[in-house]
């Protein structure tokens, strides 16, 4: 289950990215930066999942990184 939400995570990061580059469009950032701060979250789950500690603290850490940074981006903007 987490694989495929990572995967679909990844996908929909990669689109908005993509699209954001080949309109020149800079006011997709703030939404890739969302879903790349989901994506950072499930990557820490898996990490703890796993049992490997320092991958669930890493996701963890930059998923509060990132959701700060769009939330700020999409609200103060």
């Amino acid at each position: 289950m987490i694989t495929v939400l990572k995967k679909i995570l990844a996908a929909i990061v990669l689109i908005i990215s993509t699209i954001g580059f080949m309109t020149d469009n800079h006011n997709l950032l703030e939404y890739m930066l969302l879903f790349s701060s989901f994506l950072m979250l499930t990557i820490g789950v898996e990490g703890f999942q796993k049992g490997i500690k320092a991958y669930g603290y890493m996701g963890l850490v930059i998923f509060a990184f990132l959701l700060c940074v769009s939330l700020q981006g999409l609200f103060f903007h």
